[in-house]
């Protein structure tokens, strides 16, 4: 692994919004911001505004899964993309920790 990484992965929360959750592992920050458009550019769009956010703080690679959702996102944002087969990795299990965090603060 060279470079900040950035894992990503999409949250469906049960008032029906989905969520763009990004975790940098070696730091541990965890970013998350509601994705307001559907397809790659509603993708595209919650990154770079935590791009903004984090302007300090710029990943060189994306890591996902393989779903066709994430098709060109890095491309889009000038980043390289790294896929990971989907399954219980940490990032999802932070996904789900954060889903039962929405879920207890509703």
């Amino acid at each position: 692994m060279t470079g900040v990484e950035w894992h990503l992965d999409l949250i469906r929360c049960p008032d029906g919004s989905l969520l763009l959750a990004v975790w940098e592992p070696k730091s541990a920050r965890l970013e998350r911001e509601v994705v307001t458009r559907s397809g790659r550019m509603g993708i595209v769009r919650a990154l770079d505004t935590i791009l903004q956010r984090t302007f300090d703080f710029r990943p060189e690679t994306i890591v996902t899964d393989n779903a066709i959702s994430w098709s060109g996102v890095a491309d889009a944002l000038g980043l390289k993309h790294r896929f990971v087969m989907a399954g219980n990795t940490a990032l999802e299990r932070i996904a789900r920790q954060l889903l039962a965090n929405l879920a207890d603060e509703a």
